[in-house]
């Protein structure tokens, strides 16, 4: 699978280089450099995203589990991003709920709940039109944190709900494309992490009462992908070199 992966890029580069002794003008030219640069960065992508799923199991298991405020992850994390997207036209709305800070406290590491966040905004971003808005929303409900994070990109097919988290899928429509500018591991990079600190994650289309296809209007509306991961809760007062200690699911 990684090899076949590997080539597409590379022999669409390939081909694209190639085409560059045909062209006839400078825009035609700088067109192609374009497209040579964005093929060699989605390669670029692709090997880090392997990489890093091929460490993802051995870390999971070896590294300790702590409290992680998942709300100040996710401040940080959206505030990264709206540095890279200003300019762009998209904007990144945080919405955390208000009350007592425990309440977004689970139990786990807050490197691999930090890439579940950064997977999923990264995700909204490369499937939103340029003047759309990725919102994330972080809640506590019964027994759980629930993060949600939204886009104003085409939805995904009913039936494409479950497969957008198996490794290397990267199909959804677009107008100009049938992916976007992704790997096809990060979902499913995600879902592992998720599935390792006792989650759940899902896909769906955002708008209410859409129809069994997923169109409104005769168009797909924006997306959704929901994580939910266990809540941690205090014992005793504080804790220090220890954390864990104070704390339990």
């Amino acid at each position: 699978d990684v090899a076949h992966e590997l080539k597409n890029p590379l022999i669409a580069a390939n081909a694209t280089a190639q085409s560059l002794s045909y062209a006839r003008t400078d825009d035609e030219r700088d067109q192609l450099v374009v497209q040579i640069r964005s093929e060699l960065k989605r390669l670029n992508r692709l090997i880090s995203d392997v990489s890093n799923a091929s460490r993802l199991d051995a870390e999971l298991a070896l590294q300790q589990r702590e409290p992680v405020d998942l709300a100040e992850v996710l401040r940080n994390v959206a505030d990264t991003f709206r540095d890279l997207t200003s300019g762009s036209g998209r904007t990144i709305v945080l919405d955390v709920a208000q009350g007592d800070p425990d309440d977004l406290v689970v139990l786990g590491q807050d490197g691999r709940l930090g890439q579940v966040a950064t997977n999923l905004i990264d995700n909204a971003i490369s499937f939103s039109p340029p003047d759309g808005a990725i919102r994330i929303s972080l809640r506590r409900e019964v027994g759980v944190v629930r993060l949600a994070v939204e886009d104003d990109g085409p939805g995904i097919d009913i039936d494409k709900l479950e497969k957008v988290f198996e490794r290397f899928y990267t199909y959804r429509p677009t107008a100009t494309t049938s992916r976007g500018n992704n790997s096809g591991l990060g979902l499913s990079i995600t879902r592992e992490i998720v599935k390792a600190h006792g989650g759940r994650i899902w896909a769906e289309n955002c708008q209410p009462g859409l129809a069994d296809n997923g169109i409104v209007d005769g168009q797909r509306r924006g997306a959704r992908f929901v994580v939910t991961v266990p809540c941690a809760r205090r014992v005793g007062q504080q804790f220090r070199s220890h954390p864990s200690r104070g704390w339990r699911v």
